[in-house]
């Protein structure tokens, strides 16, 4: 398809939705209606470490090309260096209609630590963010890059976006910080690119440079934060051999000290390993992931860095739970008051300093503990505020083949114990469908999630149940 046709096709699509009514959700009856990080398909967290455990192994018996990509990430490109765009604002032909949540005219799950409800959403959301400007949404709608506000998480209304600033890319990455808004994302073929606003209404692009293209195969950057010396993104490098395309390479650091100029950070003397997540915390900046410092075995993986540019990799030792490619260490968050949260595949570990990590409790639990019907369970994200912490994730059931019910748990004693959520289906889902939480923020006690029920994309709102 030539990019004029695809251009008119666009604009055809854009004249269609303007043709439609807003959509006014008091009068909407609730029936039923891709990682994550830029998951359309994603596969679910642990998948990824036993895929690149796969192919380390066969490399280490002389196995040879290898076309997999390691981890769940569908748009892993090589950077490029896109000039920074400053033009003004010019809106899109056509936005999405606004979205309103409302409770009482939703399904809801009324027992229980939490009350949630559903609704379908007008396009898919990569990222969310909570700032000054209240939520930001990011994702597409229609094939072209969106954004949402919200100052409740309950109406969403669609930001106009400059098509010189963001056509041909999409955002997979999100962050709020004291001078605005960052989002990272790509074109899904060769190029990285950031963005910023001060407000999250008008951008500008950056260029990310410090990378050769032709020395590398793919490149997937996983995670996103601001901390003290700066802003930091995470990921890896696979190989640029063609008879080893997917295996990963290197870890890949890229730090921007005044949030518009990045540098990519020396991590040549690291083992082997993949960054899946990073925030602010310890010593300046803290990243969890898969450790292959052992290329027999994986094990939790946990970096620390004072300015975002120097790592190291902290000792397996002083992280509780052994080795083991289903440790689960996928996502990483930190607490209101300093404490940093590492969780993915059911196991929380706790840490004060990002260096020595304990496991407090398994969020997915036991069959005795009432969780006998799953055999998996996965969390993509969290909230931790206090003792109350609130994870939004899926779960997958025996008996039903590619069968996946939204699910969210929380926990009122700082993520030792936990209740699941996970009923009624026009909520959570069924054993019949794909359904999957994938975001999750959090503003003045309202919990937004966004993700997909059967197979459409939705929000839910949550909020703590203070009267049971």
């Amino acid at each position: 398809m030539t990019v004029d046709l695809e251009r008119q096709l666009r604009e055809y699509a854009s004249h269609v939705t303007d043709l439609s009514e807003p959509v006014d959700v008091d009068a909407l009856v609730a029936e039923p209606a891709e990682g994550v990080h830029l998951r359309p398909q994603r596969l679910k967290p642990g998948w990824s470490t036993a895929a690149i455990a796969a192919v380390i192994l066969l490399v280490v018996i002389g196995g040879v090309a290898l076309g997999f990509r390691p981890f769940a990430d569908d748009s892993a490109p090589v950077i490029t260096q896109p000039g920074p765009t400053t033009t003004q604002l010019v809106p899109e032909t056509t936005l999405p209609p606004t979205t309103t949540v409302t409770a009482t005219t939703l399904p809801s799950l009324v027992e229980g630590p939490m009350t949630w409800s559903r609704m379908p959403f007008d396009g898919q959301v990569r990222a969310v963010a909570a700032g000054d400007s209240g939520l930001i949404a990011a994702g597409s709608s229609n094939f072209t890059t969106t954004m949402w506000r919200s100052s409740d998480g309950k109406t969403w209304t669609p930001i106009p976006l400059d098509r010189n600033v963001f056509g041909g890319y999409r955002i997979s990455h999100l962050v709020a910080h004291p001078d605005g808004y960052t989002a990272v994302g790509s074109d899904g073929e060769t190029a990285v690119v950031t963005w910023t606003s001060p407000d999250g209404l008008e951008w500008i692009r950056n260029p990310v440079e410090g990378f050769e293209p032709e020395e590398i195969g793919r490149l997937v950057i996983t995670a996103l934060t601001d901390g003290p010396s700066g802003l930091v993104a995470v990921g890896w490098t696979t190989s640029a051999n063609p008879n080893l395309s997917g295996l990963l390479e290197d870890h890949v650091v890229i730090h921007s000290s005044d949030r518009t100029v990045w540098q990519r950070a020396d991590t040549a003397d690291l083992p082997l390993g993949g960054m899946k997540d990073v925030t602010a915390g310890g010593p300046g900046y803290v990243a969890v992931g898969v450790d292959w410092s052992d290329r027999s075995n994986s094990r939790p993986g946990v970096w620390t860095s004072a300015d975002g540019l120097n790592w190291t990799l902290i000792d397996g030792a002083n992280v509780e739970g052994g080795p083991g490619h289903d440790a689960g260490m996928e996502r990483l968050e930190v607490a209101d008051d300093g404490r940093l949260y590492a969780f993915g595949l059911g196991p929380v570990w706790v840490s004060e300093d990002g260096s020595t990590w304990s496991r407090i409790g398994d969020f997915v639990g036991e069959p005795e503990d009432g969780f006998a019907e799953a055999w998996s369970g996965w969390a993509n994200a969290g909230v931790f505020s206090g003792e109350r912490v609130v994870l939004a994730g899926g779960l997958e059931f025996r008996g039903g083949a590619e069968a996946d019910r939204a699910a969210a748990w929380a926990s009122e004693d700082g993520g030792r114990t936990w209740e699941r959520m996970s009923q009624p289906p026009d909520v959570f889902g069924d054993d019949h469908g794909e359904s999957e939480m994938d975001q999750l923020a959090e503003v003045d006690g309202t919990y937004v999630a966004f993700g997909q029920w059967d197979g459409e994309r939705s929000v839910w709102v949550g909020a703590w149940n203070e009267e049971r």
